[in-house]
């Protein structure tokens, strides 16, 4: 291998890939990068044996060659490098790195040894901005939770459309977005989620993995093979009691008095009344109360929440109005914003 490569482009491909590498691996090769050099472009690739992730870029290369490098290691030169080009040289088992003044020679694994997944059949596939669409509704999956299938995105073709859901138990989203063919619903883990292509990509769904093509990123993730909670049964359709605020000023109001809570949850107290919300929150530390305007005309009502839930599922929504539907204290609150592709459901909490 002997290649020369933009420095601003080989640390884009490491970043594209690296956020697959574990910090901490049993196999010495997990914790590498394969490089792959071959009809002008560099190929970067990561994999966690849950997901494989690469990345190309254009080089002037010499001579072609593939190998493994300790993946923190080489991000760490790359970044530092001191000149705008850096050159890569594979001199028996050590790959010579080369930007400026400065010289490294590193260890290197057989790129023999790199896992794959090897092929399979992605049947009918499409395009979509799969990122925006997942990523408007991961936060609410669930993180280390027992029950594995929460612990991703939920991904369908429903009435010829992509729906994508994620909850935790506590809080979910729903949202929907281009067309697509027909598939059977899958779970995509949570980490594949965060190193999906932004953008229009090609994707293909086959009954074990998930293959996104993006112009110079693409990855192959394994999905969860589990089914997803009726999460519908959840969802009220019965709320009669509505209520619409400014998005942002809600925010900084819950934001503003759980100051002084020392609670995990950050549970704040919203009563909720014609033409206002007072927003309150206590601890042993102090009481705080805060108030918004609000377009309602229902009678008072008192209604507990997680103030993390609620800034999380606020953020989900573009700026403006945001409308809250209940039906009593304890009971799921539908939200929905100006984007009528988006919903979200909060549980309630029982506040002092």
């Amino acid at each position: 291998m002997q290649l020369t490569i933009s420095r601003t482009e080989l640390v884009r491909v490491i970043a594209a890939v690296s956020r697959v590498v574990e910090s901490r691996n049993i196999l010495e090769i997990l914790s590498s990068l394969r490089l792959t050099a071959k009809d002008g472009l560099l190929t970067v690739t990561a994999t966690d044996l849950t997901i494989i992730a690469e990345a190309r870029a254009e080089a002037d290369i010499k001579v072609d060659g593939d190998v493994c490098v300790d993946a923190k290691l080489f991000n760490d030169i790359a970044k530092k490098a001191g000149s705008n080009d850096v050159s890569l040289t594979l001199d028996d088992d050590k790959l010579i790195v080369k930007s400026g003044r400065s010289r490294f020679s590193l260890k290197t694994l057989e790129a023999r040894d790199f896992p794959s997944f090897g092929d399979d059949n992605y049947g009918e596939e499409f395009t979509a901005d799969l990122s925006s669409l997942l990523g408007a509704v991961a936060f609410a999956s669930g993180t280390n939770d027992i029950r594995e299938m929460l612990n991703g995105v939920l991904l369908r073709s429903l009435n010829g459309k992509l729906v994508a859901v994620a909850t935790d138990g506590h809080r979910l989203a729903r949202v929907s977005g281009e067309e697509a063919p027909a598939f059977e619903d899958i779970i995509i883990p949570s980490k594949a989620v965060t190193v999906i292509p932004k953008g229009e990509v090609t994707v293909g769904v086959s009954e074990e993995k998930l293959r996104v093509v993006g112009d110079d990123i693409s990855i192959v993730t394994k999905l969860i093979g589990l089914v997803y909670p009726e999460y519908e049964r959840v969802i009220p359709t019965q709320n009669d009691k509505v209520f619409t605020v400014d998005r942002d000023e809600m925010m900084r109001a819950a934001d503003r008095v759980v100051t002084v809570s020392s609670e995990k949850s950050k549970s704040v107290r919203l009563s909720i009344a014609p033409g206002s919300i007072q927003f309150s929150a206590r601890s042993e530390a102090g009481e705080a109360a805060d108030e918004v305007a609000a377009e309602y005309s229902g009678e008072p009502i008192e209604y507990g929440l997680n103030s993390l839930y609620l800034r999380d599922m606020l953020h989900a929504l573009p700026p403006g109005k945001a409308k809250f539907a209940l039906s009593e204290a304890m009971s799921p609150a539908v939200i929905t914003g100006d984007n009528d592709n988006w919903d979200g459901v909060l549980m309630p909490l029982r506040v002092a």
